[in-house]
């Protein structure tokens, strides 16, 4: 999700912060993310490295990753906080979907732009709220530690010969 606040914040010229829990806002307008929910499936092996003096593996890997975000629209008045949502969804879904699907970032679904102001403290706070889903392929490195022994095998390939060796832990 980090990677489409930063193209979207870039490419739009909007303010946009990750999640709506900062002590104090910005100035209107601006945009908040919030992940609502995250669903990770797979972890597709891709290299492993195994360190000489520690026995431990480092392995990465990769995992698919489906992400529904909360984007959050403020503004000074009603129109212009539409004007916002629709300027900003329409950027996502038309304008740049291609810089989107070049930075491995895929847009599943574009939810309505609801209207949720509310009055807060005597006044209207002007917000409209819309769910964007997003997939995208994750690379996760992981450490394996703590080994007491790895054997391995290896194929010379001038003497296509396999070549098995084993590092015991001290």
């Amino acid at each position: 999700m980090e990677e489409f606040l930063k193209l979207m914040a870039e490419y739009t010229s909007y303010t946009i912060i990750y999640s709506n829990q900062t002590a104090t806002l910005p100035p209107y307008p601006f945009i908040t993310f919030t992940s609502i929910s995250k669903d990770e499936t797979g972890l597709n092996y891709l290299s492993s490295e195994l360190s000489e003096d520690t026995l431990d593996i480092t392995e990465t890997l990769y995992k698919n990753v489906q992400e529904t975000i909360q984007v959050d629209f403020y503004e000074d008045n009603l129109s212009n906080c539409r004007s916002l949502a629709t300027n900003f969804v329409n950027a996502v879904d038309f304008k740049y979907r291609q810089v989107l699907n070049d930075a491995n970032i895929g847009v599943i679904e574009i939810g309505d732009i609801l209207d949720n102001t509310r009055i807060e403290q005597v006044k209207s706070l002007y917000r409209m709220t819309c769910d964007i889903t997003i997939d995208y392929t994750e690379e996760v490195d992981r450490t394996i530690e703590n080994l007491q022994s790895v054997s391995y095998t290896a194929t010379d390939e001038e003497d296509n010969e396999e070549l098995s060796h084993t590092v015991e832990r001290e």
